[in-house]
C-alpha cells in the first residue's frame, strides 16, 4: 500500500498529468525508497560480521522480533539476554547470556522493527516526485531572452534520499 495516494501529492504539485501517470510515479519512487532503505514496517536483515561482537542495522531500531545465529548447520535462536540495542544504532553480542557467545555467529539474522519514521518517508517521496514531475531531460534551455538551467537529477535524488540517513541496503 502506498504512503500517498495521487490527491495527496496533487497538494503539494501542480501538474496536468492523470492520476494514474502520478501514481505510477508515487510507486516507482516509493519502491526506490524500499529498495535502498527497507520496508515500512518489520524489516529482515542478514549480517555476516566476521568475528566482531557488533552488528549495525540500516535503520534505527525500536525493538527486536527475533534474531537467529547460524553457525555451520547450526541455527540459534538468541533470548533477550544475548543482545544489547545501543541508543537504536548497534546490535552488541552479550557473552553472558543464556546462549553465550563472545562474537555473533558468521551469519546473523536480524527481524526488527525500526522506529517511526513514516512521516519523513512521505515527505521524501512527495520530493521525489515533485523532482520527477519536474525532470525535463534538458541541461539548459533557452527561447529568446528565457534561459534556464537544471540541476543535475541525480545528485538532487540522492540528496533528497539522504534525509532517511546515510546508511542504505544498496
Amino acid at each position: 500500500m502506498s504512503l500517498i495516494i495521487p490527491a495527496e501529492l496533487l497538494q503539494h504539485v501542480e501538474t496536468d498529468l492523470s492520476t494514474t501517470a502520478l501514481q505510477r510515479i508515487i510507486d516507482g519512487q516509493e519502491k526506490a525508497i524500499t529498495k535502498r532503505f527497507g520496508e515500512h514496517e518489520a524489516q529482515t536483515q542478514v549480517f555476516y560480521p566476521n568475528y566482531s561482537n557488533v552488528i549495525y542495522p540500516t535503520r534505527r531500531v525500536s525493538s527486536i522480533t527475533a534474531i537467529v545465529e547460524r553457525d555451520g548447520n547450526t541455527d540459534t535462536t538468541l533470548s533477550a539476554d544475548d543482545y544489547e540495542i545501543t541508543n537504536s544504532i548497534r546490535i552488541d553480542r552479550l557473552p553472558d547470556g543464556t546462549n553465550s557467545r563472545t562474537y555473533w555467529a558468521p551469519r546473523v539474522h536480524v527481524t526488527y522493527v525500526p522506529e517511526d519514521e513514516a512521516a519523513l518517508r512521505i515527505q521524501v517521496l512527495i520530493d521525489l516526485c515533485r523532482l520527477t514531475i519536474a525532470y525535463n531531460a534538458l541541461k539548459r534551455e533557452s527561447t529568446g531572452d528565457y534561459s534556464a538551467e537544471s540541476k543535475d537529477y541525480q545528485k538532487e535524488r540522492l540528496e533528497i534520499m539522504s534525509q532517511l540517513g546515510g546508511r542504505g541496503l544498496a
